[in-house]
């Protein structure tokens, strides 16, 4: 069965809120990284390929990644810091972006947009 990017872009805008560490909301928020998940998620346009939205993607990803991370310390037995605190995320997600640039030239694409 071939998943189509519109059916995997439209099951994921319906359903992403069902994800145990998505539904998670703490109680104390400094960043939001939910709303701006939320907002992300919702730039997906259904009638782009997934290739051609790469820049929502990144973000959606490092917000997938900074939730996860928020759960991860809610259910840490050992933190006391139940915030929307990330440990860094964003620095990850610019070592991430970097690596997206880099590739383009790995590849040969970046070379033919510095021209």
């Amino acid at each position: 069965m071939i998943i189509k990017d519109e059916q995997l872009i439209d099951w994921f805008k319906k359903e992403y809120e069902h994800i145990e560490f998505i539904k998670h909301k703490p109680e104390y928020k400094r960043i939001d990284r939910y709303s701006r998940l939320e907002d992300s998620i919702n730039e997906l346009k259904t009638d782009i390929e997934l290739c051609e939205q790469k820049e929502i993607l990144i973000k959606i990803w490092k917000n997938l990644v900074a939730t996860a991370i928020i759960f991860l310390k809610f259910k840490d037995d050992r933190e006391c810091h139940h915030d929307d605190g990330d440990y860094g995320i964003d620095d990850l997600g610019d070592f991430f972006q970097s690596y997206c640039d880099f590739e383009k030239f790995l590849y040969g694409d970046g070379i033919k947009q510095h021209k």
